[in-house]
């Protein structure tokens, strides 16, 4: 799948794999990335990009089984396929291993918005965010938490919460 990898930061992850082809952070960067480009940016198809990013984590994972990262991203691309008893498994997981991974937390807030319990998922976010405090302004967080409002009919907080994100970025 490295092979695939287009863009300049996937180069320089394929470089490092060439150079030592055990470095698992180089896998998880490269299952990080091949999310991006099918889930935010739509360079690429989602389903290639889920099945390439899980691919990715999953030799990651079996370079370093405690690669919590690496565990988290694999969560995320199970999940996206609509497998959430193995997204929960990986999420877990990663957070036994790192208690402090926000990527961890991420998934996991997305799990329980996406699996009927907005207000739960929303919470675990923000407590992530006191393990990476600048993901309370990244714009995907951010969306995610507007979406746990949407969910539950709350419309005024959702909007603000688009609308803050918004002025973030402008």
């Amino acid at each position: 799948p490295v092979e695939k990898a287009g863009d300049v930061r996937a180069r320089l992850f394929v470089r490092a794999l060439e150079r030592d082809p055990t470095l698992a952070a180089a896998h998880t960067g490269l299952a990080v990335l091949f999310m991006i480009e099918g889930s935010v940016f739509a360079s690429r198809p989602l389903m290639e990009a889920l099945r390439l990013s899980e691919d990715e984590a999953r030799q990651a994972i079996e370079l370093d089984p405690d690669d919590a990262g690496a565990l988290a991203v694999r969560a995320l691309a199970t999940g996206s396929n609509g497998d959430f008893a193995a997204c929960g498994a990986y999420v877990e997981r990663a957070l036994s291993i790192n208690p402090s991974c926000f990527p961890a937390y991420r998934v996991k807030g997305w799990l329980a918005i996406f699996t009927g319990r907005p207000a739960e998922g929303r919470e675990t976010i923000r407590y992530g965010f006191r393990f990476d405090p600048r993901m309370a302004f990244n714009p995907s967080v951010r969306s995610v938490i507007a979406m746990s409002y949407y969910f539950e009919r709350d419309y005024a907080p959702a909007a603000a919460e688009y609308y803050a994100d918004q002025a973030r970025i402008a």
